[in-house]
């Protein structure tokens, strides 16, 4: 009766906020659409802050979730100035001041533990490379760019009280991620587009493979461990999921996904065969230039731009190298963050293309740019992340556990395509990694 009654008071709360959240959407979408981006911040922001005062947290965190569906899309973001703020970016802040709040006042049972030192080491080296920057405007960019992400990694750990919640995120995520992968797979079937190109506003095809990698190990955890109501409609998220992946035609995708998903498997002798059989039924299916690309990552010749075998292995290497080489010559402050571009001319070695371009690896463009204590501060974060989730796995039963395999598998497939990609530091690492650790506190503290 309790229970029914709470739901009754609770009614009028959902209905108003869904109602007031459809509003602000529709008007930030058309107002954006329109190229008015003031108005489209003053109606998100008035809207979000009348919500913000709401008791529960609850819509907040949908609010987050949902907001993913606007990362395709380069215009529809909050602008500040000269800032342009991504609408998750943005929600988050709202969400880790309140609570702050609520925790500062007393309301909530206990801090969570949060990996202060190596962030606050992270950021030491950040400002240290700040001598030897030669864009200051490209510097506070990445500067503001780190401060929020570390904010949405902060505001998971606090928010996410509940494991429930934790998984209501992460599939929401993942459903997020199908989404905009299904209206993708549409363009591409439809002869609209040659690859999944639907993440305009971050890098197109790279960034929705990166999405599609951060997210398939978790689907794939909980779809073979968690409760099995649910087993059909992660099914078809992990088939769309998994066809879309390919006709991203990223390499570095394909690799950290197969390392993600291993990983996940672990000994499970009949998840390995239905691997196998996937893998055999998609060399059948898949058409040409996709075994060719496929091809193209074991090939070390590059037979041109033009040539379906086209492999960008030597580009790569140059590039690669050229980033050691910077690394080489300013190897404990860096060249100052966000200043790689300015720097490239200068330690470019020969066979590198003229026109200044990263190399590719996440690692050597952090150490480039941040200097030492900036990268063993961060490879030390994540490291620590990707250590708690997969102890308190071991402690966990049932769907806790399922769901922090899934992270760790994630944490591993994001640290492989960051050896051929620049993309760990998006949104969706920092929530992902949020909310891993906040699970994995939870677990520890004993709550189901």
């Amino acid at each position: 009766m309790a229970l029914a009654s709470r739901r009754l008071e609770g009614a009028p709360f959902v209905a108003i906020a869904a109602v007031s959240a459809s509003v602000a959407g529709l008007i930030f979408v058309r107002a954006a659409a329109a190229g008015q981006a003031t108005a489209a911040s003053v109606a998100l922001v008035g809207t979000v802050a009348l919500l913000a005062g709401w008791k529960d947290e609850r819509l907040l965190i949908g609010l987050f979730v949902l907001s993913f569906l606007t990362v395709a899309h380069a215009d529809l973001r909050l602008k500040a100035g000269g800032l342009w703020i991504p609408v998750p970016a943005f929600l988050a802040g709202v969400l880790c001041a309140r609570e702050l709040i609520v925790r500062v006042r007393g309301a909530a049972a206990m801090w969570p533990a949060l990996p202060v030192l190596p962030l606050l080491l992270l950021y030491a080296g950040f400002v240290a490379s700040g001598f030897t920057m030669v864009d200051a405007q490209a510097f506070a960019a990445d500067l503001v760019k780190w401060t929020a992400h570390i904010m949405v990694f902060a505001t998971m750990v606090l928010a996410l009280r509940r494991p429930a919640w934790v998984y209501a995120l992460t599939d929401g995520l993942c459903v997020m991620v199908a989404i905009l992968a299904s209206y993708g797979l549409y363009r591409v079937f439809t002869g609209l587009a040659y690859d999944i190109d639907v993440f305009e506003g971050v890098a197109s095809r790279s960034a929705a493979a990166f999405y599609i990698t951060a997210t398939l190990p978790i689907v794939y955890a909980r779809l073979f461990s968690a409760n099995a109501r649910y087993r059909a409609p992660r099914g078809m998220l992990l088939a769309t999921l998994l066809t879309a992946q390919i006709f991203t035609y990223t390499r570095a995708a394909w690799i950290a996904s197969a390392c993600g998903l291993l990983f996940v498997t672990g000994r499970r002798l009949r998840a390995y065969v239905w691997v196998a059989l996937a893998v055999g039924v998609l060399v059948w299916v898949v058409p040409p230039e996709v075994r060719d690309r496929f091809q193209s990552i074991f090939t070390v010749v590059d037979y041109g731009a033009d040539s379906r075998l086209a492999s960008s292995t030597v580009v790569r290497q140059h590039l690669v190298r050229t980033g050691l080489e910077m690394v080489k010559g300013n190897w404990l402050l860096g060249v100052g963050l966000g200043n790689y571009w300015d720097n490239y001319a200068r330690y470019a070695v020969p066979g590198s293309p003229l026109i200044p371009n990263t190399p590719h690896n996440f690692w050597v463009l952090l150490w480039a740019e941040a200097g030492l204590l900036s990268v063993v501060s961060f490879l030390w974060f994540y490291g620590s992340r990707l250590h708690e989730v997969w102890t308190a796995q071991r402690l966990a039963l049932g769907e806790a556990k399922a769901t922090l395999l899934g992270f760790a598998g994630c944490f591993v497939a994001l640290f492989v395509e960051s050896q051929f990609s620049n993309d760990l530091n998006l949104i969706v690492t920092w929530a992902l990694l949020g909310a891993g650790t906040a699970l994995a506190q939870l677990v520890r503290q004993g709550k189901p």
